[in-house]
């Protein structure tokens, strides 16, 4: 376990020393902003004209159409490659992970090490999607936080699978600009399947 500690630790100094973290970071917190805005002033708007409307929190969070949730997924799909083309494919062109298998560290290890390291980088967009939410809470009155809570678990849940996609990736190639552009395909198409859930009551 300390082992995978360490990993983890010298992958994040890596990560957040370079500046396409902060970049993404920032760009993510912006278009997560522009989102609730747009959300906020349609709501507001709805509101003003004295339409009746349901399932509010959930519609503005979690809505397939265009809730922020599903906002956030959209854009992430197409940065994440650039913070995940790097884990493995890094270490396989620059050489340095023949000193990894020569010293006493299991695949599994490196693996997990790696894994630990976006997740935390993971946690630190979800932070920063807490920031809206907060804004979101504060204006409501009695907004469903069951319904936030459980949309943060599961938006946590979707960008860990874009972590073990994009590490999985990085493993099959020594060049992290094919890396990035196969984790970008394979998104791009997982997105393009995507349809509404019918029958959803947030679904327009």
């Amino acid at each position: 376990m300390k082992r995978i500690y360490h990993i983890a630790k010298n992958e994040l100094y890596s990560l957040f020393y370079s500046p396409i973290a902060w970049i993404l970071m920032m760009f993510f917190l912006v278009m997560t902003s522009a989102d609730y805005i747009a959300q906020a002033n349609y709501y507001i708007a709805g509101f003003q004209r004295k339409e009746f409307m349901e399932y509010i929190t959930n519609s503005i969070t979690a809505s397939p159409s265009d809730g922020i949730f599903f906002g956030v997924i959209h854009n992430l799909y197409i940065f994440f490659p650039f913070i995940t083309m790097g884990l493995i494919s890094r270490e396989t062109s620059s050489g340095t992970i023949k000193l990894l298998y020569s010293s006493p560290v299991r695949a599994r290890e490196i693996v997990l090490g790696k894994f630990l390291s976006i997740t935390c980088f993971t946690i630190c967009l979800l932070l920063l999607v807490c920031v809206t939410l907060c804004a979101l809470c504060m204006e409501m009155v009695h907004p469903d936080y069951s319904s936030i809570v459980g949309s943060l678990f599961g938006l946590f849940l979707v960008l860990s699978t874009y972590a073990a996609v994009g590490l999985f990736i990085s493993s099959l190639t020594s060049y992290q600009v094919v890396a990035a552009i196969i984790t970008f395909t394979i998104f791009f198409l997982s997105f393009k399947g995507r349809r509404p859930l019918a029958g959803c009551p947030c679904c327009p």
